[in-house]
């Protein structure tokens, strides 16, 4: 019986039966023992070499058993050289588990992993302390593995080589978070306030081993995403890991990527780019048999960098870009719901001002980009164009607090005709409704800005005089009433880094709005009233 004096547990072994037979010392002996683990029995039996054998490097030593325990049993077969230098091994091996979950019995914890698994491999060692294991296969529910490590453990540092390929590695339950329920789950979400975990690194488990190893996956499922054809090289030398390249082809859209993380001193430098052209987002959530919620093909670019001894504080210094695009798409409106309460209710509000019963809303474009610099990402572009509305958005997120702080503006498309513009159904105080974007990233809210409502308001009672009626939703949308298709000046705008020339505009725009509109919020009201009229209200 043993106590482990950390966690308080107690393991325990009982033997109820132990054999061993040999006819003399030159001749096999015969094994057989039976007990019990933690309450779990178990059985050994299997054919051992002789005991002048062992002694003897130019015998080849026997090694035959079988073990079995709660449902899972190893067959180990072959020979051995010389047992006591552990030299000339050729040991073939064999487990089959009915069901991997059940092992969590014998470690004391649940594992993240269930379902039937079968192993098989060839050991033998190619110089002191250095191991093969070739003719790998392993077969985990409908996932699998195959290839071949070498294992060097008379280095300084012991150092893993091989070459690893799946035809199909779904990880999708072991992320998720394994065998707990999905009320547990829940209940672990709820109780993190950060999107970025604070813990420390595992820096110095780094540089415990080294790595080289090569990987091919025809199809890997993770929770959120599903890659095919992934090729990647994975390299861990004295505690630096380098992932490069990092190829696949993700909604039959191309990626292409890399990843460096350095440690220095207590913290650790992070270098990552990843390109990805033509996403299908739709096709990806099919591969994944998940709701479709969007359909749609994306362009996506990261370019960041960091320094930290956790995630939280990387992400509080972090310097690079975000840019994502995607022209023409659909996103599906009954699932908006599922997201619950004002979050819900003010995005089908943006998406369907005119509250008709339809499945879907038609995307036009979306287009966004970050740039970061020390922490803090800044829109350079964030545009959201459909059939009834555009959504414009400007403003920040700061990544080491992790607080939204983001202003959105909806453009409506339909009624009143305005040259330029489109057409208004809405009235001047729906008009003058902007969105926040606010709380933080793990949970997020959005609400109408009614700081920034009565501005728009002011904005747009200033409009009216400065560049005419037409000139009102003008204001609002913070673009020159030539430009209908926000897409072409977003897109540029997130291509170059640079904010577009009508963003510019509309800041100095706004700028003379802001000190006409001094003068006139005395008479809003009166002159909202007149206007009015115009929106049919």
């Amino acid at each position: 019986m043993f106590k482990d004096g950390r966690s308080g547990k107690t393991y325990s072994t009982m033997l109820d039966n132990l054999t061993a037979k040999a006819k003399g010392i030159d001749t096999p002996i015969n094994l057989n023992i039976k007990g019990a683990y933690n309450n779990e029995p178990f059985n050994v039996k299997g054919k051992f070499g002789s005991l002048l054998a062992l002694s003897n490097p130019e015998k080849d030593w026997l090694l035959d058993f079988t073990s079995e325990i709660i449902g899972a049993n190893l067959n180990v077969d072959g020979t051995i050289k010389n047992p006591l230098e552990q030299r000339g091994i050729k040991l073939s091996f064999k487990t089959q588990v009915k069901e991997l979950a059940s092992i969590g019995n014998l470690v004391g914890k649940p594992l993240p992993l269930k379902g039937p698994f079968k192993m098989s491999g060839l050991i033998v060692d190619t110089a002191p302390k250095i191991y093969k294991i070739s003719d790998i296969k392993a077969v985990l529910g409908n996932s699998d593995l195959d290839g071949s490590v070498v294992i060097n453990l008379a280095s300084l540092r012991p150092r893993l080589n091989g070459v690893i390929s799946s035809q199909k590695l779904d990880l999708q339950s072991i992320l998720k978070g394994g065998n707990k329920t999905e009320k547990e789950a829940k209940k672990k979400a709820t109780k993190r306030k950060k999107l970025f975990p604070n813990n420390p690194l595992p820096l110095e488990a780094l540089k415990q081993a080294d790595a080289d190893v090569k990987l091919k996956v025809t199809k890997l499922l993770l929770p959120q995403m599903a890659f095919n054809d992934l090729n990647s090289n994975i390299i861990l030398k004295e505690g630096r890991l380098k992932v490069k390249p990092l190829k696949a082809i993700i909604g039959n859209g191309a990626m292409d990527g890399r990843f460096d993380l350095q440690p220095d001193g207590k913290a650790a430098a992070l270098k990552s780019e990843l390109k990805v052209n033509q996403l299908d987002f739709g096709l990806m959530l099919k591969e994944l048999k998940t709701t479709n919620v969007l359909e749609g093909k994306l362009d996506i670019n990261v370019d960041l960098n960091g320094r930290g001894s956790s995630i939280a504080t990387m992400m509080g210094g972090l310097n690079g870009k975000v840019v994502v695009m995607m022209n023409k798409g659909r996103i599906y409106n009954k699932y908006i719901s599922l997201l619950g309460g004002d979050l819900s209710s003010s995005i089908i509000r943006m998406l369907n001002p005119l509250k008709k019963k339809e499945d879907f809303t038609e995307i036009n474009c979306f287009v966004c980009r970050f740039d970061i610099k020390d922490g803090i990402a800044d829109t350079t572009a964030l545009v959201f164009d459909t059939k009834y509305i555009g959504v414009v958005g400007d403003g920040k997120v700061n990544l080491k607090t992790e607080k939204l702080d983001i202003s959105i503006k909806p453009i409506p498309k339909e009624s009143i005709e305005a040259k330029g513009v489109g057409k208004f159904k809405m009235s001047l105080a729906e008009l003058a409704k902007p969105f926040k974007l606010g709380g933080t990233l793990a949970e997020p809210s959005l609400a109408i800005d009614s700081e920034q409502a009565a501005i728009a308001l002011g904005k747009a009672v200033g409009g009216s005089a400065l560049f005419g009626p037409a000139g009102i939703a003008a204001a609002l949308v913070g673009k020159s009433s030539g430009d209908e298709n926000p897409c072409v000046a977003a897109i540029e705008a997130a291509k170059k880094g640079v904010k577009s020339s009508e963003t510019e505009k509309s800041k100095k725009k706004e700028g003379m709005i802001e000190k006409t509109t001094e003068g006139v919020k005395e008479g809003v009201k009166d002159v909202g009233k007149k206007l009015r009229g115009l929106f049919g209200n």
